[in-house]
């Protein structure tokens, strides 16, 4: 594992202890509002001061002091809810709680100090539940791929030191296999990787229309908030079955009919040229540098037929090379490998 494993770690570390903390506190304030729905009493309450206040930069939010007593002794609060309330969905309206009037409040029999006058989760917090999603997505996406790094590392070395005895697993493809004369190899559908894409951008885009609908129409995202995780859900999971029923890519070398399968083309061995591994170089509109290996068949009429991309491994030109020398030996091809570099 080099330096980069490492630097990946600490920005994981990073997004996912930010994206945990956001978690947290949404869970947290959902569970206090069941809890006081569940446990807390009504007292009478009298409202002391009502006016908006300025909510970091996320805008105002209504702040309410008001006072109660329980057993006898006097005690003031803050509300109107747990939680923060901006201007984003429910602005909040001081006329709603005049300054004088008497209201009921909803006080912890086990914490008299802690009183609310709504018990309602607030809506910015049902809102994260939503917004949360695509930060969750990535972070899990880091996690799995932090988890999974040494492993990969090590079949990989193992790999390159192996003599292609079948089954052979190839990092970043599959699975060599082989009877008799003929040899194939798969790479799998990525449905779960598709589904949590899709999952993940559904949920970021559906997070603003949701607030923008809100705002506009004025519903209650307790209600829209389930809504719109359901049919984000059917989005991941249409995405889902699209690849599964894709099936992915599959490269077979027939010997006894001496041709080579590339998905659904079939290449006689007299037509193939060569095989080849290209490596690839693209530099994003942001100066970042995506690197891999691209290894394609070469028929007599110089058309290519990609065999694999490898963009995972940690020498995805060492693993393109051991692997396509091993199919040219196959087909009596000879083996190329070139560099190439576009922009993006």
């Amino acid at each position: 594992m080099g330096k980069g494993f490492f630097v990946g770690a600490l920005f994981a570390a990073v997004w996912c202890g930010l994206t945990g903390l956001g978690v947290y506190e949404t869970l947290r304030t959902i569970a206090r509002c069941v809890d006081a729905q569940r446990r807390f009493v009504p007292v009478d309450a009298t409202i002391l001061d009502s006016r908006l206040v300025r909510a970091g930069k996320r805008g105002d939010k209504l702040e309410v002091r008001f006072s109660y007593k329980v057993d006898g002794w006097p005690r003031i609060a803050t509300g109107p809810a747990f939680g923060s309330t901006s201007s984003s969905f429910e602005r909040g309206d001081p006329a709603r709680y005049p300054v004088g009037s008497r209201v009921t409040a909803w006080v912890d029999p086990d914490r008299p100090d802690v009183a609310v006058l709504d018990r309602r989760v607030p809506e910015d917090t049902w809102w994260a539940c939503v917004l949360l999603q695509p930060f969750i997505t990535v972070g899990l996406a880091f996690l799995a791929g932090l988890i999974r790094g040494p492993f990969n590392v090590r079949r990989e070395k193992a790999f390159l030191r192996e003599d292609g005895f079948l089954p052979w697993k190839v990092p970043g493809w599959g699975t060599l296999v082989g009877s008799g004369d003929v040899r194939s190899i798969h790479r799998p559908a990525a449905a779960f990787t598709a589904a949590g894409m899709a999952w993940g951008l559904s949920t970021f885009a559906a997070a603003f229309l949701l607030g923008m609908s809100a705002a506009a129409f004025e519903f209650r995202l307790a209600f829209g908030m389930p809504v719109t995780l359901a049919a984000c859900g059917l989005v991941s999971a249409a995405f889902y079955l699209r690849s599964r029923r894709r099936g992915g890519h599959t490269v077979t070398v027939d010997g006894p009919g001496r041709r080579v399968i590339v998905g659904t083309s079939t290449i006689p061995w007299s037509n193939v040229r060569s095989l080849r591994a290209i490596r690839q170089e693209s530099v994003g509109r942001r100066g970042m540098v995506y690197r891999g290996v691209r290894l394609a068949l070469v028929d007599d009429l110089g058309g290519e037929h990609v065999l694999n991309e490898f963009m995972g491994c940690e020498d995805d030109a060492a693993v393109a090379e051991r692997i396509g020398r091993h199919l040219a030996e196959l087909i009596k091809a000879p083996f190329d490998a070139r560099s190439g570099a576009q922009n993006s």
